[in-house]
């Protein structure tokens, strides 16, 4: 046959394929996710169709295969239109749900619901529907119309068994029609409450242009009309354009926007604008969008959280904050903004750029009141007991009684931390003295420091602050805190005095937040604005340290300012590039600005700045956390590429720093293994064992290692060896375990790992079988139910067989009772099959080698079927039930 001929020959047996590809409709592949319980409990009402729930989560094989395979397969898509779908999870996969220009962001695993929606739903659906069982997943239940469920399925060892009970349920249930006209006009769209109208709703707003002002007005209208709190999600479209938009356009918004959400809803919605990110900001302003975003907000009062967020950005210099802060229910107007107005807010750029410039400087000694060094409580106890045998005459004077505070406040400290009695008592007996001494010497600055460090222990954080104020005058000369002008304008005009008063005053204002939160306006605001200045200029100062830019930047994380958190840590990381807190802290600030893949740029520039070890080692560490955010976003070559970048940062910093050789180790096996589970993502499971091979020449031993995402040896051994759609693993388990034996011999737990996948692999396998029977088993809540599963097969035969000899190397090099544990399983279930296949050769071999590993009496050579079923009753109690190892919430 010629080589035309052949090519021929195989595209005609292609044909029936690419023609079912060529007529599928991408929506033949994606399950109709509802956003919300109430819009899917308001079609279900309409409808009288069944709700079906289905709960995922990330790291576990079988949820993976779930959200890959099953929930875009056609035919089960097809089965689920005929449903009210609800998808569920706690994981977030895309660092944010909108972008920049209001777009929703689709979940990549479960398409068309954001993540922000399916992680709201999961302690909803939990309390409503699904309490009464483990709080496991992958789960998929479906409740009927009456409020019954029709079924409640978990830990299935075959995924067509969600098929085949759902192909059952909805038997006599009409298909659901959610398709949407496409000359359907702006009242249709707007009147819809499901997933497929709300999206063809916002996606004809989006192809309106913005300067087209009349249609413009025309959808908003028919969304005042029609629609409901779900709609905002389509005003945000609107509102992300508004800076081209016209005066009418804003106006018409406005109205609507409180309609439909009232003021909570709506508030919610511009604060999602003015926390949103385009880039690391230089500037924390915010953009034309975000300000043309204010016209969103009502015209009356604003709820509080709302007022907190506009004094807080109105803290840091937006001045259009200050006037919506004035909209507060207590605000009396006008009169309110011109008394917040006399604030000066703080210039974090300012700061910023001073810190940038200023020169750090070594205290050679602490300020009085500065040090955390105490005695131990022994000596401490010695001292009260002498300062005790001190004249009743003489304890008035004001060292006695600071003396005395001071011994008091340090022991009251020991008692907390170890646990010991009357450490409340102690601290009062300190507050006590410490006024004593104060009012006959006020002058005294340590002394003030001194206390303040016992109200905060106190909880006293009003004292706290006030104390902090008084050693800030005392330090500086000044009643008031200074302004970040003076240190951009010399660092002379700061000691380490007023360094520390300001500290304090920080931290007291830090601590006051829930407390001011929803009151005096006024009072709110300066509290921000003197915390934030406090911090700042501590941090900026020449005897800032990472711990001043810590506390900085949490301040700004506690108000709801993630950009300016984000900003905050690069300039101390910068200023501090070998602290590990303040890198952590900078990742997470990315992360919730939305933009966590800056930070391996973020990284590389501080290594460019500041090239050593360390920073090699940092930026190693933004890449893992950049290629962690690309698998959750099921985006493995970018994973692929960020891992090879982590590989080339880390080893940089080992050769840079031969002391960091372990640490650095440990990471790139952490990041090889990721690099597997990147492979395994993208179908590649020969690669994936492959990395897990390469990962223990990094690091031998692995057991207790995890990524950010919670994943370990066992999901990548997992995902190495499962049978998938395609067919079963190309992977060999004897030579993936021959490879790692090359750089981990007589370690057991590689051995034990590839065992309990092959145990799952093999009752999976049962579970494939098309001949079948009723079976007891449990649905999720733990209720005996009967139902068909899959007989025990030739290919599950194969799998418990590879299982055991694999878990045999296991046992042999067994360390503990658990390396035995997964023969004895796997023997054990050997065994139950013949019992149920009514053959029982091999049984009593099986139990024989069972028994002993788990001290157990192997049964006798004579033993008869009674005695053979005893012995394995008897392991059976022991391993619980008949399933590979279990994992939280797997």
């Amino acid at each position: 046959m010629t080589k035309t001929a052949v090519a021929t020959a195989f595209l005609w047996t292609l044909a029936p394929l690419l023609a079912q590809v060529a007529t599928e409709s991408p929506a033949a592949r994606q399950v109709y996710w509802q956003r919300s319980l109430d819009d899917a409990l308001a079609l279900c009402k309409a409808t009288s169709r069944p709700l079906l729930i289905a709960v995922n989560m990330d790291g576990e094989s079988a949820s993976d295969r779930i959200v890959h395979e099953e929930y875009v397969d056609p035919a089960f898509v097809a089965l689920t239109r005929h449903c009210v779908c609800l998808g569920a999870s706690v994981f977030r996969h895309n660092a944010r749900d909108h972008d920049d220009d209001g777009r929703r962001i689709p979940c990549p695993r479960f398409g068309g619901i954001t993540c922000g929606e399916h992680m709201a739903l999961e302690p909803q659906l939990w309390e409503k529907y699904l309490s009464d069982g483990d709080r496991v997943a992958p789960r998929h239940a479906l409740v009927l119309a009456s409020g019954k469920k029709a079924f409640d399925l978990s830990l299935c060892f075959d995924l067509k068994d969600i098929d085949r009970a759902l192909e059952a349920a909805i038997a006599e249930v009409p298909p659901l029609d959610l398709s949407v006209p496409v000359d359907a006009d702006w009242a249709t769209l707007a009147a819809r409450r499901d997933c497929c109208g709300r999206a063809a709703l916002e996606a004809a707003i989006g192809n309106v242009r913005a300067h087209d002002s009349d249609s413009t007005c025309a959808a908003i209208m028919a969304l005042g009309e029609h629609g409901d709190a779900g709609s905002l999600e389509a005003l945000r479209l609107v509102a992300a354009r508004l800076p081209l938009a016209s005066t009418t356009v804003e106006a018409v918004l406005r109205g609507t926007a409180e309609r439909l959400g009232g003021p909570t809803g709506v508030a919610a919605l511009w604060r999602g604008f003015a926390q949103d990110i385009g880039a690391m900001p230089g500037d924390p302003e915010p953009d034309a969008r975000t300000l043309a975003a204010d016209t969103l907000l009502p015209e009356g009062p604003l709820p509080p959280a709302a007022v907190s967020f506009a004094l807080a950005c109105a803290a840091v210099g937006t001045g259009h904050a200050l006037a919506l802060a004035g909209r507060g229910a207590d605000a009396p107007g006008n009169a309110l903004v011109a008394k917040l107005a006399d604030r000066l807010p703080v210039r974090l750029s300012t700061l910023l750029q001073s810190a940038a410039v200023t020169p750090r400087r070594e205290l050679t000694a602490p300020p009085p009141g500065a040090s955390d060094a105490m005695p131990e409580a022994a000596e401490l106890e010695r001292q009260l007991e002498a300062l005790d045998q001190t004249p009743k005459d003489q304890r008035q004077d004001p060292e006695w009684c600071a003396r005395f505070a001071k011994a008091s406040l340090d022991l009251g400290r020991r008692r907390i931390e170890s646990g010991g009695r009357d450490a409340g008592l102690l601290l009062d007996d300190a507050e006590q003295s410490f006024a004593r001494a104060l009012s006959k010497r006020s002058e005294n600055y340590g002394w003030w420091i001194e206390r303040a460090r016992a109200s905060y222990f106190r909880q006293k954080f009003d004292q706290e602050l006030e104390c902090g104020q008084r050693a800030l005058a005392i330090a500086s000369g000044e009643a008031s805190i200074p302004n970040e002008a003076v240190l951009a304008a010399t660092t002379s005009a700061l000691d380490a005095r007023t360094v520390e008063a300001l500290r304090w005053i920080g931290d007291a204002c830090a601590h006051l937040l829930g407390e001011r939160t929803g009151k005096d306006a006024a009072v709110e605001l300066g509290g921000l604005i003197d915390g934030l200045r406090a911090l700042g200029i501590a941090a900026a100062s020449p005897f800032g340290t990472d711990q001043d830019w810590l506390s900085f930047g949490s301040f700004c994380t506690a108000i709801g300012l993630p950009r300016q958190a984000a900003a905050i840590a690069q300039a101390g990381a910068m200023l501090f590039p070998t602290s590990r807190e303040l890198r952590q802290q900078l990742n997470v600030a990315l992360w919730s600005c939305g933009r966590p893949e800056l930070s391996p740029a973020v990284a590389a520039a501080i290594a460019r700045a500041h090239p050593s070890a360390d920073a090699s080692w940092h930026s190693g560490y933004a890449c893992l956390v950049a290629a962690e955010d690309a698998r959750r976003r099921e985006l493995p070559e970018a994973a692929w590429a960020h891992y090879r970048e982590a590989g080339r940062g880390l080893n940089e910093a080992a050769t840079l720093n031969p002391g960091y050789a372990d640490s650095c180790n440990k990471l790139r096996a952490l990041a090889v293994m990721g690099m597997g589970m990147a492979h395994a993502q993208a179908g590649d499971q020969a690669a994936a064992a492959d990395a897990l091979r390469y990962a223990v020449t990094w690091q031998r031993d692995l057991a207790q290692v995890k990524d950010g995402m919670g994943c370990d040896v066992f999901d990548l051994v997992d995902r190495a060896l499962e049978w998938r759609a395609t067919g079963p693993s190309p992977v060999d388990p004897m030579q993936m375990l021959a490879a790692i034996d090359k750089n981990a011999p007589d370690t057991p737990f590689y051995a034990a790992a590839i065992s309990d996948a092959l145990l799952r692999e093999a009752l999976r396998a049962d579970g494939r079988n098309p001949v079948r029977k009723p079976r007891r088993t449990v649905d999720a809540g733990g209720n005996p139910i009967t139902m068909p599963m899959g007989l025990p097969n030739a290919e599950g035969d194969r799998y418990l067989l590879a299982s055991i000899e694999v878990g045999r190397v296991a046992a042999a090099r067994a360390q503990a009772r658990e390396d035995k544990v997964p023969l004895a399983q796997s023997l054990t279930i050997w065994a139950e099959r013949g019992f149920e296949r009514g053959d029982n050769k091999g049984v009593r071999e099986a139990l024989a080698e069972a028994a002993p590993l788990l001290g157990l009496p192997p049964p006798a050579a004579d033993a008869g079927d009674d005695a053979l079923r005893a012995c394995a009753a008897q392991l059976r109690s022991q391993l619980g039930e008949a399933r590979p190892r279990w994992r939280d919430g797997r």
